[in-house]
């Protein structure tokens, strides 16, 4: 679970190496106050690295980023405050349009909300319209608006 207080969660490790701090807090690893998730995905291409990252800084923004080859193909933009994560928008890359990816951002932003027991606010036009299309995939992690 994301921890819902940054400065109140339990370390779980730390390092530290000149300027460079590191520790690791709840499944992320914290460089330099920047909170970060990173999980590497099998790609159906064996010549193509696929990476996620999940960025959240101090205040609870940031986003999840798809990175292909170590360079980022698309993104969505996410806000983190208790057990709610509300995505504002989702953003794949002109060069990379028409792969797969922006439903793999979906797939990987849904995993993370599941194991850190988050509700998805879903605020994007795509994200909502996955949701409204598919609501049995999604109804155990929606926030839906009252």
């Amino acid at each position: 679970m994301i921890p819902r207080a940054y400065g109140h969660a339990e370390h779980l490790g730390r390092l530290s190496t000149g300027s460079v701090e590191e520790r690791h807090v709840l499944g992320f690893r914290i460089v330099n106050g920047r909170h970060t998730a990173q999980r590497v995905e099998d790609s159906k291409n064996e010549n193509v690295m696929e990476k996620f990252e999940l960025n959240v800084d101090g205040q609870g923004r940031g986003e999840l980023a798809l990175l292909v080859d170590g360079i980022k193909a698309g993104k969505m933009d996410v806000f983190i405050r208790g057990s709610v994560l509300t995505v504002y928008h989702t953003e794949v890359d002109q060069m990379h349009e028409g792969k797969g990816y922006a439903k793999q951002l979906l797939g990987e932003l849904v995993r993370q909300a599941r194991a850190r027991e988050l509700k998805i606010k879903p605020l994007c036009p795509y994200v909502h319209a996955q949701f409204t299309r598919h609501p049995d995939l999604y109804n155990d992690i929606w926030l839906k608006e009252q």
